[in-house]
């Protein structure tokens, strides 16, 4: 929050920018911390349908434009 907060405060026409962290995570870790963090009460099935060849495991965006617009503000 605060860096969306910073950026549309400071800077101006910057287009997209992914708040991504950066860093991979698994698709059923990130369930599971929702699971977690959120207190449910839901059991994830794995497995229940085929893996697809084509859709990876884990996930990331690239968060090159979010760490330069913040190095920006923070000058």
């Amino acid at each position: 929050v605060e860096y969306i907060s910073n950026i549309s405060l400071y800077c101006q026409d910057v287009g997209i920018v992914n708040i991504s962290s950066g860093s991979p995570i698994k698709m059923k870790d990130l369930v599971n911390n929702w699971i977690t963090k959120y207190n449910l009460n839901v059991k994830v099935n794995l497995c229940h349908y085929p893996y697809s060849t084509y859709e990876p495991f884990e996930f990331w965006g690239s968060n090159k434009k979010l760490l330069e617009l913040i190095r920006k503000i923070e000058r």
